[in-house]
């Protein structure tokens, strides 16, 4: 197991003083009377074992950035230690044990039953997101001592024929190496579940910008936008579509980094055929000629990242009915309310560029990422001249 940590302690200390560990309604409780061994039932007293326990039950320290107010990981930082937000670049310093706090515990089934199990090297500590067909854990690769995110796939949804082409994907992923995408890092089956093993990427998806209402300045946007780009580039070189590129993929790391995530539904597009089967990825970043049933390609690679910029610039997503079947009446119905309207201030350059990117026929778009990221570039160049700096 790896080492305990202070902060580790002190989310124990803080679960206790909570009466996070009391009460007939308490998790933890529930969990001592299906297993009186264990290491929550030792009266008095917390160990080191029983931290994993604990901390899958409370969840991580969060504390809200005094700027943007997204909620950062303390992690294993100090009380005064400067930390960056992942979120909006600000620094500040870590608060005093007494004013953190537990974040809000997830209602998550774990439904795999892996929570503080070790399996096939893999200790899966807590839960990150959860939905019906996937649960993805915060866990530890025990061998490299280190951080990762394991993503379990939901029995029902791999059947024998979706499992081998699992397998060529995470081959495919195994293989790239781009400091903008968060790399898989292998394929596990504890108890004959398929699970993904990714990097961790210590910070925030730029969704949870988003959901806390902090649409972005353009230079902020671009910023994000062009690493991005340079990993689609970096994949379409060898003939690779991501096929998912949305705001909950696309992630801020504590110390800079823009980084592309969800690498397990790569495909080579030339081994895409036009049909139904593969509408696979998020209708709000569709593009139409995917929703109508043409392969994707590059360029609707390009088209999500234009709908992924036109939300960080905006707030909002171009299209957003409630269900899916309705946004997908939205696309391929009309373009998106123009970006110029909701952003009057917003530069008229980017609003064209972002306009472009969202051209409804494929041929209308840059091709693929490289040269996505040339525009990317020389938009971030404008900006530049125009703010004087």
């Amino acid at each position: 197991m790896a080492r305990t940590t202070w902060w580790e302690l002190e989310v124990a200390r803080l679960a206790a003083s909570a009466r996070l560990l009391e009460g007939d309604d308490c998790v933890v409780r529930g969990e001592i009377a299906r297993n009186p061994d264990s290491h929550l039932s030792r009266a008095g007293f917390l160990s080191p074992e029983a931290l994993p326990e604990i901390l899958a039950q409370v969840g991580p320290l969060v504390f809200p950035c005094p700027a943007c107010r997204v909620a950062v990981e303390i992690g294993e930082h100090a009380p005064g230690e400067s930390i960056r937000c992942p979120a909006c670049a600000s620094n500040f310093a870590v608060p005093a044990p007494e004013d953190w706090t537990p974040a809000p515990r997830r209602e998550a089934t774990d439904r795999h039953g892996l929570l503080g199990t070790i399996a096939d090297g893999i200790r899966f500590d807590r839960i990150l997101f959860e939905n019906e067909f996937t649960t993805v854990y915060r866990a530890w690769q025990v061998a490299a001592d280190r951080p990762v995110a394991a993503k379990c796939l939901d029995a029902g949804a791999v059947d024998a024929e979706a499992l081998e082409r699992l397998r060529q994907e995470v081959r495919l992923a195994i293989d790239l190496r781009h400091p903008n995408l968060v790399p898989i890092l292998g394929l596990v089956s504890p108890r004959g579940l398929s699970v993904l093993v990714m990097d961790y990427v210590d910070g925030v998806a730029v969704e949870a910008i988003l959901d806390a209402g902090n649409p972005m300045a353009p230079a902020r946007a671009i910023a994000i936008a062009r690493p991005v780009a340079s990993a689609l580039a970096h994949l379409h070189a060898r003939g690779i579509v991501h096929r998912d590129v949305k705001p909950g993929n696309v992630f801020l790391a504590r110390g800079g980094a823009v980084r592309l995530g969800d690498l397990d539904l790569l495909e080579r597009f030339e081994r895409l055929p036009s049909s139904p089967e593969w509408l696979l990825g998020t209708p709000q970043y569709m593009s139409p000629e995917i929703l109508l049933g043409a392969p994707p390609s590059p360029a609707s690679d390009v088209y999500a990242l234009g709908a992924t910029l036109y939300h960080l610039l905006s707030g909002l997503p171009p299209y957003d009915g409630e269900a899916p079947v309705q946004v997908a009446t939205d696309v391929l119905r009309a373009p998106p309310r123009p970006l110029g309207a909701l952003c009057p201030h917003l530069p008229p350059s980017i609003a064209r560029l972002v306009d472009q990117l969202l051209a409804r026929r494929p041929e209308a778009r840059p091709a693929s990422g490289g040269p996505l990221e040339s525009l990317l570039e020389e938009a971030d160049s404008r900006l530049l001249v125009q703010s004087g700096a």
